[in-house]
């Protein structure tokens, strides 16, 4: 991890971009990466515990980009070996032209995880798009272009967190409705439910170990 970030704190001083530059390509590379994913997963976690700001949203969403730097190390230490060889191999370029093949060679690596990540209906789904925004019979949408790609990755990343914060959500749920029947059956109609359902989620998570399971499951994902 170390070898990582050194190698990529070196290869971005070489270029010597703008601070501008750098923060598009950070959005960028943040944007095709899992933190999307992992982010959301955490995000229908924390609302499942129905209380708000437990865990706080900074720590919620610093632990998404933790996750999302251990997932994505592979593709970062390709990315900048990729860029840092097209770098070498264009010294007779111009500056801005060395630049720009330098970055377009990384984010080619970028481009092959979200390919292998995307789901083909969905790539075909935004191709047929494509196609008709074009308004040109003979135009035929490239399925790996980033026009493509973008979309497509994007929307598969949000409809599997959905799907793996579903089955995270769902206990929580089964906790609210029997903690509310109880109270209510008991005529303590005024006592706040969720406030009293909150223990019982915690104990529920400490007991399936809740943080391994799904920090496990996340990173298995990508595997």
């Amino acid at each position: 991890m170390e070898n990582s970030l050194v190698n990529t704190f070196i290869f971005w001083q070489s270029l010597d971009l703008s601070s501008f530059g750098i923060a598009a390509l950070l959005l960028t590379a943040l944007t095709l990466s899992s933190f999307i994913k992992i982010v959301t997963v955490l995000g229908l976690v924390r609302a499942g515990f129905g209380v708000d700001n437990f865990p706080a949203g900074l720590i919620v969403t610093l632990l998404a980009l933790v996750l999302s730097y251990f997932v994505m190390i592979p593709v970062i230490d390709r990315s900048v070996a990729q860029s840092v060889t097209a770098w070498n191999s264009s010294a007779s370029l111009q500056p801005a032209e060395r630049k720009a093949t330098a970055v377009a060679a990384g984010f080619e690596v970028w481009k092959e995880f979200a390919w292998q990540q995307s789901d083909q209906d969905e790539r075909n789904r935004f191709a047929t798009l494509a196609e008709q925004l074009a308004k040109k019979k003979d135009f035929k949408a490239d399925r790996k272009s980033w026009q493509v790609l973008v979309p497509a990755f994007v929307l598969t990343e949000l409809k599997s967190a959905f799907t793996t914060g579903l089955t995270i959500f769902l206990p929580f749920l089964v906790i609210d409705l029997l903690t509310a029947s109880i109270l209510m059956g008991m005529g303590y109609t005024a006592l706040n439910s969720q406030i009293v359902a909150l223990p019982l989620k915690i104990l529920l998570f400490v007991l399936a170990d809740g943080w391994t399971l799904i920090m496990t499951n996340l990173v298995g994902s990508y595997i």
